[in-house]
């Protein structure tokens, strides 16, 4: 791109729950934004037209391939982004990183570990950034969290003041229609004694960019921060609640339907940094009786 209204080609990459929602956001008015290509594993996707997929999104026409050589195969021109949004767990998607770089993509992902991802994966921020280097192209991760309420905002917040010493933010969420991998790492549906043992075991962690959002602040702001602590509380479904995703489906009295995360970043035993991100589906707040338990 040599001119700044030149439109910016784009390949999605994941046409799962986020990337429909990216799909939905560009119908509002992105004029300098054009969806030339997507990449799903979903065989039900896969062949198929984004306009079927995503009626009224930009690039309609546009039709999902299978792998990403597939699509770059495919187009008439050289694509200049990637948007990565298919799931967060580095280990899964450095791979699909690598291949986009190496391309000579720029790439965007929303996973929450590439927002800061050298805090607590040098190794794979290292070879990301290698490759990137290697291909003249950049790579980074953005988001709604981490990427804006739980670092960008505050910090904008910020300039109008000077010597920060404590934060203390707190979000809600609704959940319902989230993704199968945010279900998965979150433990949405479990029954308590499910999400006490994953927990303790790590195969759940929650919302996964607090560390990196407190990293962020305090770096920016100078704050001491010397480590970072986690702790869950869950709320259990008394009637029947609808997920909003068919992998899910309905959840039934008795599991899991809402988390609330709390995530502090300590200096000593004194807490310099303090997140609060609760997390629950639309049903709660639907009908005469309160579903929580």
């Amino acid at each position: 791109m040599t001119a700044s209204n030149a439109r910016a080609r784009v390949v999605l990459f994941g046409v799962g729950a986020l990337g429909a929602l990216m799909l939905d956001c560009l119908k509002t008015g992105y004029p300098l934004i054009e969806i030339v290509g997507a990449v799903d594993n979903d065989p039900a996707k896969i062949g198929r037209r984004l306009g079927d997929l995503c009626p009224g999104a930009p690039g309609g026409n546009v039709v999902v391939a299978p792998t990403l050589a597939d699509c770059l195969a495919r187009l008439t021109a050289p694509a200049h982004l990637l948007y990565h949004v298919t799931e967060s767990v580095l280990a899964h998607v450095e791979g699909q990183m690598i291949a986009a770089l190496d391309a000579g993509l720029n790439v965007l992902s929303a996973s929450e570990a590439m927002f800061h991802p050298a805090l607590r994966y040098p190794d794979v921020a290292a070879r990301l950034d290698a490759a990137a280097r290697r291909k003249a192209v950049s790579i980074s991760g953005t988001g709604i969290n981490p990427g804006f309420s739980f670092d960008s905002l505050p910090l904008v917040l910020a300039r109008v003041t000077s010597g920060v010493t404590r934060i203390n933010i707190a979000r809600t969420i609704d959940v319902t229609g989230t993704g199968p991998g945010d279900i998965d790492h979150v433990g949405y549906g479990l029954w308590p004694a499910e999400f006490d043992e994953k927990i303790r075991s790590g195969r759940i962690v929650g919302h996964m960019g607090g560390p990196e959002s407190i990293a962020c602040l305090a770096e920016r702001l100078n704050m001491d921060v010397d480590h970072v602590v986690q702790r869950w509380q869950t709320s259990i479904a008394k009637i029947p609640v609808d997920s909003g995703t068919p992998s899910l489906g309905m959840i039934e009295p008795g599991r899991v339907i809402g988390i609330t995360q709390e995530i502090a970043g300590l200096q000593g035993d004194a807490t310099r940094i303090s997140l609060r991100l609760i997390m629950y589906y639309t049903s709660l707040t639907r009908g005469p009786e309160n579903p929580l338990g």
